[in-house]
């Protein structure tokens, strides 16, 4: 995940980070791939037919294009359309929701993480936090089935991770301790954050 040794004992979101990238790397990975907000295109390694976009050329190889509006894709072009930590940031994020589901082919998957709990962020771009229920009520709306949103992370793990992120110096705690005492979690009230998948119908 290009974090150096030294970086992991002090990064606070070693393991939410750690997650996400599971996750993705579980996604089906044949058929071609929409990645929204998708910077430097980290994972673009996983897929083999692989589109990245942003608002901005952060890669050489992102289609520049303004979730927020519209995708300038023709409708049923991908097998998956991913938005990973990206939705907070799009002031009209129901827009995004749809343009996902309109060029998504019929059966085809729609993959997200939102933040519940978090610090401002890649201000002043950082609009939402998103319970569950919020996410599912987006998806239902534009036409999403199957839809499956599981918990990023329990309470115990929350608290610790925020403490560390504003004093850095616990991090080394919550990357061990921490991710220790997640194994054990019961108590999912309090997520960092949630993890989305969804299908369009075929």
């Amino acid at each position: 995940m290009g974090i150096s040794a030294l970086k992991f004992i002090f990064y606070s979101r070693w393991l939410p980070r750690r997650l996400q990238y599971r996750f993705v790397a579980s996604l089906p990975s044949d058929g071609k791939v929409l990645d929204i907000g998708a910077g430097s295109g980290k994972y673009g390694r996983l897929f083999k037919d692989y589109t990245p976009t942003d608002v901005e050329a952060r890669n050489p190889a992102s289609v520049i294009a303004d979730a927020n509006v519209a995708l300038p894709f023709p409708s049923g072009s991908f097998d998956l359309v991913m938005a990973i930590e990206v939705l907070e940031h799009l002031h009209t994020p129901t827009v995004a929701v749809r343009e996902a589901f309109r060029v998504l082919k019929q059966g085809g998957t729609f993959a997200a993480t939102v933040p519940f709990v978090w610090k401002l962020h890649e201000e002043p771009h950082d609009f939402h936090r998103y319970t569950k229920y919020a996410v599912e009520k987006y998806l239902k709306d534009v036409g999403f089935i199957e839809i499956a949103i599981e918990p990023e992370c329990g309470y115990v793990y929350t608290l610790m991770a925020l403490t560390a992120a504003k004093w850095r110096f616990l991090a080394p705690l919550t990357n061990t301790t921490g991710y220790l005492a997640s194994l054990f979690e019961k108590d999912f009230s309090l997520p960092l954050g949630n993890r989305v998948r969804a299908k369009k119908p075929k």
